[in-house]
């Protein structure tokens, strides 16, 4: 699991992140994008502002993802637990 102190480090509050977000047993991928709020100790995990559902399609015959809408959520809290990868999104 990624830690709460190795991201603190790492992003500062206010920077625009995507977040994929997987249950354990699950390959299926939920993309969440938005400004970044806090990082919670307990339970770890992170809170995302103004953020959206990232729509994405997979392309059956060479594999690459392309984004094709985001839907408006709102706040998210994610688990760290449940995040797969994390990435910074250019303003």
């Amino acid at each position: 699991m990624i830690s709460v102190d190795k991201l603190t480090s790492c992003y500062e509050v206010g920077t625009i992140l995507r977040v994929y977000e997987s249950s354990e047993r699950s390959e299926q991928y939920t993309i969440y994008e938005g400004r970044l709020k806090a990082f919670l100790d307990s339970p770890p995990a992170i809170i995302l502002s103004k953020a959206y559902k990232v729509i994405y399609d997979i392309s059956p015959i060479t594999g690459s993802e392309k984004i094709i809408g985001k839907v408006p959520v709102g706040t998210v809290f994610i688990q760290l637990k449940h995040v797969r990868k994390i990435e910074e999104v250019e303003e």
